[in-house]
């Protein structure tokens, strides 16, 4: 047994042993490290007790070997071990640590039961920034769905000059291609919710920005009550007949702006019949305001770019400002708001890109 433990001692995973009574004969380093419970404390103890000292569970204290492994999740219905168990506890200094267990037994003079415990945290909060990720991603797929669909109507087609059949047909296409890049920058977007920073940036036409984002709502073109109007400042725009640029994931940039005026649209009182989108430029910061007729309440606006925040709308999930704010602060920008009198406004400002 001494050999047994001698070699288990070096384990990256956590590993305790115990006997038929649940009595611990052994834990090691790592599992006093995922736990923060020292082996001298655990010795001796049964092994529940140090269950519940880990907020697992308040089952009695006259349990059995047997009872505890199925209520750990270490036998199944007919008696065979599981092969991995999820769970998480609280450590003695109050973290939530998540962790993956197994059960294995073996025989030497009597029954022994060594169970394996493997610190799975990290990959629980990738799966749940993925998770969100993905959210936040499908949220914003919504608008250039809604333009691909309005302008594939067949019923669109029957009285269309072969001129704006072709002008139809290149705003699906280039709605079809952004979705493909928004669906790639997924995992960028995992990044930048990690904190990771680095990512490829590249100069991009402002107003050319600004005509994709014309394109992809022009399928509102009043049918939906409400229009969107596009300002910008021509002359502080072009310098030396070229577009001022923006150095900016161009994917992941456009979702903010597309996400604030998709917000608007929804928000728009009833009545209003259009959302502004200003872009200026002022000491080499490039603005896209949106302005929409609406307040929002002020209870909700000190929440805003909180994380889960969601302010009645029946299908939010409270990632959407959220994560418009992380790709606007990664980008070196920022994004701020003012709401009263019956207007909303919603300002991205972003460096403009050096020029040669």
């Amino acid at each position: 047994m001494e050999h047994l433990f001698a070699c288990l001692r070096n384990s990256i995973d956590g590993v305790a042993v115990i006997n038929e009574s649940g009595v611990v004969l052994f834990w090691n380093p790592a599992l006093e490290r995922l736990s923060q419970i020292k082996e001298n404390e655990a010795k001796s103890q049964k092994i529940w007790n140090l269950q519940r000292q880990l907020a697992l569970n308040k089952e009695p204290k006259n349990d059995t070997v047997s009872s505890w492994l199925f209520k750990a999740g270490g036998l199944s219905n007919d008696g065979t071990p599981n092969t991995w168990t999820e769970t998480s506890f609280l450590r003695t200094d109050g973290s939530l640590i998540y962790v993956e267990y197994s059960f294995y037994s073996f025989y030497e003079q009597e029954n022994f039961f060594c169970i394996i415990v493997r610190d799975i945290t990290e990959r629980k909060k990738t799966e749940k920034i993925l998770k969100d990720v993905n959210s936040i991603m499908f949220h914003d797929l919504r608008s250039p769905l809604a333009s691909i669909f309005s302008f594939s109507d067949p019923e669109n087609f029957e009285n269309l000059s072969p001129t704006d059949l072709k002008k139809f047909m290149e705003i699906i296409h280039e709605d079809a291609g952004h979705m493909v890049n928004m669906i790639n920058s997924t995992l960028l977007l995992a990044r930048l919710e990690r904190g990771d920073r680095q990512f490829e940036k590249l100069p991009v036409s402002v107003l050319n920005l600004t005509e994709r984002i014309r394109n992809q709502f022009s399928y509102l073109n009043g049918s939906a009550g409400i229009r969107l109007k596009i300002i910008f400042d021509h002359k502080k725009m072009i310098i030396n007949n070229h577009s001022l640029e923006i150095n900016v994931e161009e994917s992941l940039f456009l979702s903010v702006v597309v996400n604030l005026i998709t917000n608007a649209i929804e928000a728009s009182t009833e009545g209003s019949k259009e959302v502004l989108l200003r872009i200026s430029c002022d000491d080499k910061i490039i603005s896209f305001s949106v302005h929409n007729f609406g307040e929002i309440s002020s209870e909700v606006q000190p929440k805003l770019f909180q994380k889960y925040a969601t302010f009645g709308k029946p299908k939010g999930n409270g990632l959407g400002l959220y994560s418009a704010k992380l790709i606007a602060n990664a980008h070196g920008g920022d994004i701020s708001f003012s709401s009263g009198n019956s207007e909303t406004i919603f300002v991205v400002t972003i460096p403009q890109a050096l020029q040669d």
